[in-house]
């Protein structure tokens, strides 16, 4: 990969005031938010928004990357956004990577009070969390509002479905036995 020269940058990230003086997001962060709001920026040819893959290791800060990069959209302009991650514990640690960035006030909502709530989500725009068990169909798609199912099934380009956010897929090991595949 270091061979191959990286896009010229042509993006310029909308990041909430004082968070880069502050020093989260790192200067490395910042890059992968440039990377992932050029391709974010950017259409398939079937419409899409471009995706982007962060490859980084353990310790490296991506969940204060990924709260950057639905931070970036969100000040954008695209306020829904799905985050998926192994276990439901892990919102905790969402919520904190959004306060580290200066958006401690990020609506966030679990998947399983949609289900408590019987479908009627009090949220008109920030995150959906879920774990992959909620990918993989233990959620009634059926109770969530059209805006979002296009996020919760992970199409999160489906402006048509009117979800324009991003979809951030964190902890990805575990998924790798969804769907009855087994990728090892």
């Amino acid at each position: 990969m270091a061979a191959i020269d990286p896009p010229d940058v042509t993006y310029s990230p909308k990041l909430p005031k004082g968070a880069v003086e502050g020093g989260a997001p790192s200067l490395a962060q910042i890059e992968s938010v440039v990377y992932a709001g050029q391709a974010n920026e950017q259409k398939n040819p079937d419409g899409s928004r471009r995706g982007f893959f962060i490859g980084d290791g353990t310790g490296s800060g991506k969940g204060i990357t990924s709260a950057s990069i639905i931070a970036d959209n969100f000040l954008r302009g695209r306020k829904k956004s799905v985050w998926l991650s192994a276990s439901a514990g892990l919102e905790k640690q969402a919520a904190g990577d959004f306060a580290n960035i200066g958006m401690g006030d990020m609506p966030m909502l679990p998947f399983s009070k949609v289900k408590a709530q019987k479908g009627k989500i009090p949220l008109k725009e920030g995150v959906l969390f879920g774990t992959y068990t909620t990918m993989a169909g233990d959620l009634d798609t059926n109770r969530v509002p059209p805006e979002f199912q296009a996020g919760a099934t992970v199409r999160a380009t489906d402006e048509a479905a009117g979800f324009t956010g991003n979809a951030v897929v964190s902890k990805v090991k575990p998924m790798r036995k969804l769907g009855g595949f087994d990728l090892d």
